[in-house]
């Protein structure tokens, strides 16, 4: 089974420089406020872009970016993708490991200047090609959220 092992989120919300490993199951606790739906809302945005706005730069004069390294991608589970999509991803699957990254680099640009990146051969970062953005889409499916109750106690 394919998923997101890994994790880097850089400068979104309260999150400045943090480095998640994720196995099959995560469960997430902690104090409110403390950073949980900060988390999953960086994994989403990750998967899914849209224009972050100021409120989302924890340092609005730096850029925004999530990493995330997804493993267990067999040839099995590339025949699920569409074949213009999966000859994309192929290529930069290295034993059964994705890695991706979303970057924004100011608040308020249009989604279209939201880029989903893939690793050069110089150890940084270069636009994903036409093609990966769909893949990983089908990779991953709309996500879905349970949320915690926001007040166990009856008053």
């Amino acid at each position: 089974m394919h998923g997101l092992s890994r994790v880097r989120i850089v400068n979104f919300r309260s999150c400045i420089d943090a480095a998640i490993e994720l196995a099959d199951f995560t469960p997430m606790v902690g104090c409110n406020n403390g950073g949980k739906s900060n988390i999953l809302a960086a994994v989403k945005w990750l998967l899914r872009p849209k224009s972050l706005s100021a409120a989302d730069f924890n340092n609005p004069s730096e850029p925004v970016s999530v990493e995330g390294e997804i493993t267990g991608i067999t040839s099995e589970i590339l025949a699920n993708v569409h074949e213009k999509h999966r000859t994309k991803i192929e290529p930069h699957c290295t034993d059964g490991v994705l890695r991706v990254r979303r970057y924004q680099a100011s608040p308020g640009i249009s989604v279209s200047q939201v880029t989903l990146e893939i690793p050069d051969e110089d150890g940084g970062w270069q636009k994903a090609p036409t093609g990966i953005p769909e893949g990983l889409q089908a990779l991953f499916p709309e996500p879905i959220e349970i949320g915690a109750m926001e007040d166990g106690v009856n008053e």
